[in-house]
């Protein structure tokens, strides 16, 4: 093993696995939150490669930012629909994650850190909150959806 801290760092990042814990029970949502936890892993994939390949990382970082920012549009018509009484709170976590983002995307691209640092921070990131939103505050909604009569 390396005594690089960039390798040590991607080495100790295991894959986002989907499991049933994750879903809310609505499939149209479920189906996209584990197309970004493919997108997640591409990334780390690509970070975790002997030579990081900027251009393949760019892309992969690009794709989810534009599934993501169509994924929350979906859930945001979604919980407007329904009336949701969380909506602005949830709109304004979606806000500000998606600016969460772009500043690690301009970071990487200005090269700050070392980009497989900022892989590893992007990944982590987006790791993170995607397991903690889609546990916390979408499980939230699908369950409003349901006790209010709402077809999933």
């Amino acid at each position: 093993m390396s005594s690089n801290p960039e390798s040590a760092m991607t080495l100790q990042m295991p894959k986002l696995e989907w499991t049933d814990e994750y879903a809310i029970g609505i499939s149209t949502f479920d189906n996209q939150h584990k197309v970004l936890f493919e997108f997640i892993n591409d990334l780390r994939d690509i970070m975790m490669s002997k030579r990081t390949n900027l251009k393949a990382v760019d892309k992969t970082f690009l794709s989810i930012l534009d599934y993501t920012l169509t994924h929350f549009l979906e859930e945001e018509i979604f919980l407007y629909k329904i009336s949701y009484p969380n909506f602005n709170r949830h709109k304004k976590d979606h806000d500000n994650f998606i600016r969460e983002v772009k500043d690690l995307y301009v970071r990487f691209k200005a090269g700050e850190g070392g980009n497989r640092i900022i892989c590893a921070e992007i990944t982590a990131i987006l790791t993170e909150w995607i397991q903690g939103h889609i546990m916390k505050d979408d499980l939230e909604y699908a369950k409003f959806a349901s006790e209010n009569g709402v077809s999933l």
